[in-house]
């Protein structure tokens, strides 16, 4: 039986190029996990999650680390017999984070907690990080970023899972703390990549930026394309704090009143730990009672504060090339060009702004 992946059609450029080389890695990589010894009891958990999903979750990472790979001197044997851990990486990401946000979908499909229930999360994740460091310790350098990456990450969720609905004196650290997840998350993707090609690590000022561009689009996509109505959480109803929010109530100071006003009606909620499927049946039934004081909410969002969070993408966009080694400056370019290239697939969004090689090359020449 062959692997048969889905791979996320809004994003293009360097994804969408790469799709015919990296595309039979990765589903060799998926059979690879398929035929790796696991008890008989846990097949069906981990078949759910790798195996049977058609669209691997966060599948932009192992594109990043092959890219990284190619990018530092070539994709080696090395990477390709630690791609399937990557794999693993990614879909205990997915995990965590469905989790601690309550997600119903991911990708069209039930999340882990939704299908097999919070109380399973815990164990799954467990197995999963076993496996990773498993596949890890022959290497100290990866098996040190490997677990340090999980611990700064799961610290942080756990942050965030104990501020939910936050007051607005937070936003700001929450902000900051949103943004460190992505950055672990994508600073493990890339510099695994690197340490297996022995190569320095990709510094993070130039990670940091890239990691936030991703986010912020992500952040921007879920509110410009009403997530919800795929069948994913809305962040502003679910208590996220994001970039083109805090912009917002920057600009119009009074949203900040009408924001704690929609999160005490979810707040409240939220604190009964119902079932995913019975919480999102609750928060439909907020939305409705709530739905002018969010379409306001989200109205001001999208007028004040997502042009300003895109102007802020663009700044992040050059620091991410500019903060690049030379010699990787190029494939930065075209991995933060890809997560500005999906505004322009948004609905009702036009963005019209100058990257890719061109903004590159005029970088590299100020940079002698």
């Amino acid at each position: 039986m062959s692997t048969q992946i889905e791979f996320p059609e809004f994003y293009q450029g360097i994804y969408q190029r790469t799709q015919p080389a990296y595309g039979p890695l990765i589903a060799e990589a998926i059979e690879r996990l398929r035929t790796t010894p696991v008890p008989r009891h846990f097949r069906p958990f981990l078949g759910y999650m790798v195996w049977e999903n058609p669209q691997p979750s966060f599948i932009l990472l192992p594109f990043m680390y092959l890219a990284t790979a190619e990018a530092s001197g070539g994709i080696t044997q090395r990477h390709k017999d630690y791609l399937p851990t990557i794999m693993l990486t990614a879909e205990l990401c997915a995990v965590a984070d469905d989790t601690v946000d309550r997600a119903l979908h991911r990708s069209g499909r039930m999340t882990f907690p939704a299908r097999f229930g919070d109380a399973s999360s815990v164990p799954m994740a467990g197995a999963l990080l076993s496996m990773i460091l498993e596949r890890s310790r022959g290497n100290e350098a990866l098996f040190d970023a490997v677990r340090s990456f999980y611990m700064d990450l799961f610290a942080l969720e756990l942050w965030e899972r104990e501020h939910a609905y936050a007051d607005p004196a937070l936003f700001d650290t929450w902000l900051e703390h949103r943004y460190e997840q992505a950055i672990v998350a994508t600073g493990w993707a890339l510099n695994s990549a690197l340490i297996l090609s022995d190569r320095p690590l990709w510094p993070r000022a130039a990670v940091a930026p890239l990691a936030q561009i991703g986010q912020d689009v992500d952040d921007i996509v879920n509110l410009i394309e009403y997530r919800e109505s795929d069948g994913e959480n809305d962040d502003l109803q679910s208590g996220i704090v994001t970039r083109p929010l805090i912009y917002a109530i920057r600009e119009v100071p009074e949203l900040a009143d009408d924001v704690v006003e929609l999160w005490a009606q979810h707040s409240a909620l939220a604190s009964r730990q119902l079932p995913i499927a019975e919480l999102q049946a609750r928060r439909a039934e907020i939305t409705r009672a709530t739905l002018p004081l969010y379409a306001s909410i989200r109205r001001v969002i999208l007028q004040r504060g997502v042009p300003l969070a895109v102007k802020q993408c663009l700044v992040e966009y050059e620091a991410s090339v500019r903060e690049s080694p030379p010699s990787l400056r190029p494939l930065m370019s075209d991995l933060s060009s890809a997560f500005l290239d999906r505004l322009r697939r948004c609905r009702y969004f036009d963005l019209d702004v100058e990257v890719g090689a061109a903004a590159c090359e005029r970088i590299a020449a100020e940079l002698g």
